[in-house]
C-alpha cells in the first residue's frame, strides 16, 4: 500500500521549516509575501495561510499585521517567581543578558500609582525604567515606582530606546511598586514589592 501523501499545506510548512533550519531564512528575516509564496508553491492563499499557521504555532514564524511574516526568535524559557535569577537562566540557554536604563525621573503620582504606594494623588514619586535584553532582543521593559521620601539623591536620566534594538514592541512589560527599600546585593527584597502588571507579548515557554 502506497504511503499517503501529506496535504499541500503540510508540505509547504515542511519546506519552509527546512529553509529556516538550514538558515536560508534567519532569525529576523522577512519571508516572501503571501503572493510570492503562493506562486512559488502553486497554491491559493488559503492553503498557504494554513501552512504559515503551522509554523506560527511552532514558534518559528511571527506575523506582524501590515508588515509581513518574519522568522521568529526561538522561544525563551523563564520561570516567574520571587527569587528568580534571570541572568543565569538566560545564560543557560546560550543567551547574553544585558540591561539599559531608559529613564530615572521625578513625577507626580497618578491615581493607580498612588493607590499602590498608599500615597495621595500628586505626591512625588520616582520612576525607574529599564530595558532588559537577551542577545540584543528586547525581553522586558520594567518600570519601578518609589516614593520620593525613600530616595536620598536623584540623577535624572531620559533617553530614547536605541533604534538598533530588535523586537522591542514584543517585550514583556513589568511594572513594580515599592513602598520600602530593603536592598540585598543586586536585589530588591521581594517582600517590599508589589507586582502590578506583567504582560507578555513575546513567546515564552
Amino acid at each position: 500500500m502506497a504511503p499517503s501523501v501529506p496535504p499541500h499545506y503540510q508540505q509547504i510548512a515542511d519546506e519552509l521549516r527546512r529553509n529556516i533550519e538550514l538558515a536560508v531564512y534567519q532569525v529576523g528575516d522577512q519571508l516572501p509575501t503571501e503572493v510570492e509564496l503562493s506562486k512559488r508553491f502553486d497554491v491559493n492563499r488559503h492553503t498557504l495561510r494554513r501552512a504559515i499557521e503551522i509554523l506560527r504555532q511552532e514558534g518559528l514564524v511571527r506575523v506582524d499585521r501590515g508588515r509581513g511574516m518574519f522568522v521568529a526568535a526561538a522561544p525563551i524559557s523563564l520561570t516567574i517567581g520571587k527569587r528568580v535569577r534571570y541572568n543565569e537562566m538566560l545564560k543557560a540557554q546560550g543567551l547574553s543578558p544585558t540591561k539599559e536604563t531608559l529613564r530615572i525621573a521625578k513625577l507626580p503620582a497618578d491615581d493607580p500609582v498612588a493607590k499602590r504606594l498608599k500615597l495621595t494623588v500628586g505626591d512625588p514619586v520616582v520612576v525607574f525604567e529599564r530595558l532588559c535584553l537577551a542577545d540584543g532582543y528586547a525581553l522586558s521593559l520594567a518600570s519601578s515606582y518609589f516614593p520620593c521620601a525613600l530616595m536620598l539623591t536623584l540623577q535624572p536620566i531620559a533617553k530614547p530606546i536605541s533604534p538598533s534594538l530588535r523586537c522591542c514592541a514584543n517585550a514583556a512589560i513589568l511594572t513594580i511598586f515599592a513602598r520600602a527599600l530593603a536592598f540585598q546585593p543586586g536585589w530588591f527584597n521581594p517582600e517590599t514589592l508589589t507586582i502590578c502588571r506583567f504582560h507578555c507579548s513575546r513567546q515564552f515557554c
